[in-house]
């Protein structure tokens, strides 16, 4: 969904009930709800970090009132709010992170730990599997920062060239380029518009993410 219109991640859609839903391992940042579960009556949800967008940071919305949750495995999560924000949705309504996980939503009792938002950026650098000159990087930066300081060392060598481009302008001007000395590079976190959307007659631009949120292909000779 779009960032503040809908929710980030959604698990099922209609109203058929489903079973055996796993999220695990991901962060989810940004939506009117970060993930948005519909009629799952069993799942793993262990070890993600959750954080809603600016307006709403609403953190997990669980559709159709009544479905039980006796079924789901939810353990280890970091949730970037307080724990008295009413952002956990259940039975109609917004709940504080205590009276969802008590007794009577069963299954929510460890489910994870509301947290503070981290005072740096995290970062991925993951070299392409098939093209070792090519790297993914992705920031999530959560104080929104002007840039974020990157080490590159775990891609390419000092002395080595290297190109950083936003995934949403892969051909035009690099964010930022040069000869690597081996210490940390400043990545500007500057929005770029996304491309737009467009097929059978509609078509639509999608949200700006930085710079909160931005992805860039690293790549060097």
């Amino acid at each position: 969904g779009a960032y503040e219109d809908g929710p980030t991640l959604q698990m099922g859609f209609g109203t058929e009930t489903n079973s055996d839903a796993t999220l695990r391992n991901n962060t989810v940042w940004g939506g009117n709800a970060a993930v948005y579960f519909r009629t799952w009556s069993t799942g793993t949800v262990t070890d993600n970090v959750l954080r809603g967008g600016p307006t709403y940071n609403r953190l997990v919305d669980k559709a159709y009132q009544g479905t039980p949750l006796t079924g789901y495995t939810w353990t280890g999560n970091h949730y970037y709010a307080t724990s008295t924000s009413t952002v956990w949705w259940y039975n109609n309504g917004w709940r504080d992170l205590p009276t969802w996980q008590s007794s009577s939503y069963t299954g929510l009792a460890n489910s994870g730990t509301a947290e503070n938002l981290p005072g740096t950026a995290t970062t991925y650098l993951r070299t392409n599997k098939y093209d070792g000159s090519r790297a993914l990087l992705v920031i999530y930066n959560w104080q929104g920062t002007g840039t974020v300081s990157v080490s590159l060392s775990s891609f390419i060598s000092a002395g080595a060239q290297y190109t950083i481009r936003n995934v949403y302008d892969i051909y035009g001007t690099p964010v930022l380029q040069g000869t690597y000395d081996g210490n940390p590079v400043s990545v500007p976190m500057t929005g770029k518009t996304p491309p737009p959307l467009s097929g059978h007659g509609w078509s639509a631009t999608g949200p700006t993410s930085g710079p909160y949120f931005n992805a860039f292909i690293v790549t060097t000779p």
